[in-house]
């Protein structure tokens, strides 16, 4: 009998800790515009839906600011930020584990595929994971 057990993960916030090489970035997407935003205590609670809500939700910019601030986030976040992160404690453990039994591990992710593959490749975790899923670039 194979085992049959699937195992899906998030990247963000469940794999690594994201958030500073994201605050980072949105600090400095935020600087372009002249703009500054609260505490990094504060800018974590942003973290997760879409960049393009963030910005125009918690910041009040208007949607073509907001496509100006992706732009200049991606500018950042594509050469430095997203590998201003960490990986949590004890994962790599539990992904060789996992491995180890046989399950079929995955993500998904609302980060695009290129991302996360680039982020799973640096910190030498991209062997663990049969599938790697993200989001589209637009």
């Amino acid at each position: 009998m194979t085992n049959s057990r699937v195992v899906l993960f998030d990247l963000d916030g469940t794999i690594t800790d994201s958030a500073p090489g994201i605050i980072a970035c949105i600090r400095y997407a935020l600087a372009d515009l002249g703009l500054e935003g609260p505490d990094d205590d504060a800018m974590r609670s942003f973290l997760g839906p879409p960049l393009v809500d963030t910005f125009i939700n918690h910041f009040g910019v208007t949607p073509a600011e907001s496509t100006q601030m992706i732009a200049k986030y991606r500018e950042r976040y594509h050469d430095v930020g997203e590998y201003e992160n960490a990986v949590y404690p004890g994962l790599p453990e539990i992904l060789a584990d996992l491995q180890a039994q046989g399950a079929t591990i995955a993500t998904a992710t609302s980060k695009p595929t290129e991302s996360a593959t680039r982020i799973l490749t640096h910190f030498g975790l991209d062997g663990y994971f049969t599938f790697i899923g993200g989001a589209e670039m637009h």
